[in-house]
């Protein structure tokens, strides 16, 4: 589906979605993910009509009903001004994930509940917060490590707790994550730099460290 949101794509968005332009090989990968992603929003309905009805709840996972409506009310409010486009982005990682909905819609609330107040547009906090739960699905499917933590993990690396990213070999303490948003151009010193800088530049350091873990979800189901 991401060629497909590449192909629909006709702008690279706003200031987070360059600045991803600039990374190295594996921040690359998310800045075209991501661009494509946030911008496919506008349009995407049409072409994921057809897997709405494809989706089923025979994921294996046994649900309270309270549990599932407490999930959705707070997705509907966390993505309101995206909710069909966010809706259809759902089901589409629970079909690609196999996962439960209201799984992936408690992970992707949390991430947009982080990420929307620190700057980022809601088309871009919404991207981001679909794929960094994609990419946690990836990080547990290639290291054998529960989903929740890793979720967890990068949670805490966004707003700058170094300590939970070590053991996956992303150091984002505050010297690394400076180096890094000074070689993408994000500010001409370590002064200048806003949180949404550093954010950015976490991501790339992230999203470098899992590099071999992207895409293993698809790759396990292809083999």
């Amino acid at each position: 589906e991401l060629k497909e949101f590449e192909q629909n794509a006709t702008r690279s968005g706003r200031r987070g979605k360059e600045a991803f332009s600039k990374v190295d090989s594996a921040a690359g990968k998310l800045a075209k993910r991501l661009g494509a992603v946030a911008v496919a929003f506008v349009g995407i309905q049409s072409a994921i009509r057809g897997i709405r009805a494809a989706v089923t709840a025979g994921f294996g996972f046994v649900e309270l009903a309270g549990d599932v409506e407490e999930s959705r009310s707070k997705f509907e409010e966390l993505f309101a001004g995206q909710l069909p486009e966010a809706n259809a982005q759902l089901e589409l990682l629970a079909t690609n994930l196999g996962r439960s909905q209201s799984t992936l819609q408690n992970a992707a609330s949390d991430l947009q509940a982080l990420i929307l107040p620190l700057g980022f547009s809601a088309e871009e906090a919404a991207g981001l917060s679909f794929e960094i739960t994609r990419l946690s699905q990836d990080v547990e499917s290639f290291r054998n490590v529960k989903f929740a933590d890793v979720l967890r993990d990068i949670r805490s690396g966004l707003v700058g707790q170094s300590e939970p990213l070590l053991k996956y070999g992303a150091d984002i303490r505050e010297a690394a994550v400076q180096q890094k948003a000074l070689e993408l151009g994000l500010a001409d010193t370590a002064k200048g730099l806003t949180q949404q800088d550093k954010i950015v530049a976490r991501l790339s350091i992230i999203y470098a460290a899992f590099d071999k873990d992207l895409g293993d979800v698809q790759r396990t189901s292809d083999s």
